[in-house]
């Protein structure tokens, strides 16, 4: 059976992170869920909203060691 994991990269005003954390804690638990035979990931983007989603997830998706 494969397994995937979905990541809703919103981040709204009411939290004190910056986008940076939350695209720093994405990256490690994506490759924390690879680890342990997760098969895709799936990743949420708006744009032009306030509620602070990813404006490019095939960039991030991109983004290797």
């Amino acid at each position: 059976m494969n397994s995937g994991i979905c990541f809703d990269m919103r981040l709204s005003s009411q939290w004190a992170e910056s986008p940076s954390t939350l695209y720093g804690f994405t990256l490690e638990m994506r490759e924390y869920a690879e680890s342990l035979g997760c098969h895709s990931v799936w990743l949420s983007e708006h744009h032009m909203f306030d509620d602070g989603y990813l404006p490019q997830s095939l960039a991030m998706a991109a983004v290797t060691d």
